[in-house]
């Protein structure tokens, strides 16, 4: 399973591509693909210009805010 992880912060926007066999992985696997871009500076194109034609099957974004943690809950999304 391909999952594309996001980590938007104020300072940089990150984005990885991990290739996983089990969720969550035993031990965290090294990216297939990283991208990382000034926080200022981000743009769609920028951040994600370069992503590999690999399908991507679920996506993650570390939440980090403490007081809307609560409020957050995972949410399965589909094309329905």
């Amino acid at each position: 399973m391909n999952v594309l992880a996001l980590n938007a912060g104020g300072t940089s926007h990150v984005a990885e591509l991990y290739a996983v066999d089990e969720l969550p992985p035993h031990d965290p696997p090294e990216p297939l693909w990283r991208s990382e871009v000034d926080g200022k500076e981000t743009t769609f194109e920028k951040l994600f210009g370069d992503l590999p034609g690999e399908r991507v099957e679920a996506v993650g974004h570390r939440v980090v805010h403490p007081a809307c943690a609560a409020r957050i809950a995972p949410v399965r999304l589909s094309r329905h």
